[in-house]
């Protein structure tokens, strides 16, 4: 194992020192004691002459420890330089990223010498979601699907990266201190929906048929505002009013200033037209949209989720006399 290569070595037992490859082959090696076997496995080498064996013993030291300084004599030093030479700044890294419409976890590996055979670990979902194990062999990208991830936005997960022996490369957190990955959703505010959909199915179409429906009725509204103010308008236009004195007052028009050339009796029809008008748009306007919503909204009972769509997000809250919205696909 890796303590008995540690003793032939304080004992210059080079080969004794070849117990180091013993405890790489048994697949038990944390990564530290990892990178102690390959030191003591190239200094052993490379004593013995085996230069080419050293650096290949060295490169995979350097990718664990890419620190790591060698205190030996200049004669064992060669394969170790030459290996740091070709290390350069390549390292092994595990990069891991949350992918929210399918709800995985995305691991990309960097691997330049090609050490990494599996990697291994658990994933779960939100606060309280099941526990998920995972093995899966080594790639530049490996997915790792993960019940519920989808919904809760964020999730825990450790992994580590092992050879093909079963010793360990890489570590990303460790069964009991896992890593937090995604984003918690924060409770909605006073005056503030959140709406999170993840599917081409059910909810979406409701979401969308309420906000066809709420601007339809809007819009309804609005002409009918515009249709009172118009009929108001057209009143004012065909009173009697210009066949009436008007005593003139600070603060009542003349006669003149109404009726006169010039008058204002012209723009109350004119405003009364142009309402009335506007009105009907927004009738037609806001029934098209109720309508369309009201479809949707039976459509989107009837239908079940199919396939993967595309997520929607959107925050409403009020502002002022109306609604503000924002939202994302």
């Amino acid at each position: 194992d890796v303590g008995a290569a540690d003793a032939a070595y304080q004992q210059v037992d080079f080969e004794g020192m070849q117990a180091a490859a013993a405890a790489v082959a048994s697949g038990a090696c944390t990564r530290d004691e990892l990178a102690r076997a390959y030191r003591l496995l190239g200094i052993s080498l490379s004593a013995l002459g085996q230069e080419r064996e050293a650096y290949d013993a060295f490169v995979k030291l350097l990718v664990l420890d890419p620190e790591v300084s060698l205190d030996v004599s200049p004669t064992l030093r060669g394969p170790f330089m030459e290996a740091r030479g070709a290390m350069g700044s390549r390292r092994l890294d595990a990069e891991v990223t949350l992918n929210p419409l399918r709800g995985a976890l995305v691991v990309t590996i960097s691997d330049p010498f090609e050490m990494v055979a599996r990697l291994g670990g658990e994933a779960t979902a939100g606060a309280d979601g099941a526990t998920v194990p995972f093995d899966e062999a080594s790639a530049r990208e490996v997915v790792i699907d993960v019940p519920g991830l989808a919904d809760a936005g964020f999730g825990f997960y450790f992994l580590r990266l092992v050879d093909e022996a079963g010793n360990v490369l890489l570590e990303r957190g460790t069964q009991n201190a896992p890593l937090e990955i995604g984003e918690r959703r924060s409770s909605p505010g006073a005056g503030e929906v959140i709406v999170v959909e993840r599917s081409g199915g059910v909810q979406v179409k409701n979401v969308l048929a309420g906000i066809g429906a709420g601007l339809g009725v809007a819009a309804i509204a609005g002409g009918a505002v515009l249709h009172l103010s118009g009929n108001d308008d057209a009143d004012t236009y065909n009173s009697d009013l210009c066949l009436t004195p008007v005593t003139p007052g600070p603060a009542q028009p003349t006669r003149d200033s109404i009726c006169g050339p010039g008058g204002t009796r012209g723009n109350f029809r004119d405003d009364a037209e142009t309402k009335q008008r506007n009105a009907v748009i927004l009738y037609a306007l806001g029934g098209a949209l109720l309508a369309t919503g009201v479809v949707l909204f039976v459509v989107g009972g009837d239908d079940e989720e199919q396939g993967d769509a595309t997520a929607f997000e959107m925050s409403c809250r009020s502002a002022g006399l109306g609604m503000s919205c924002s939202g994302h696909f």
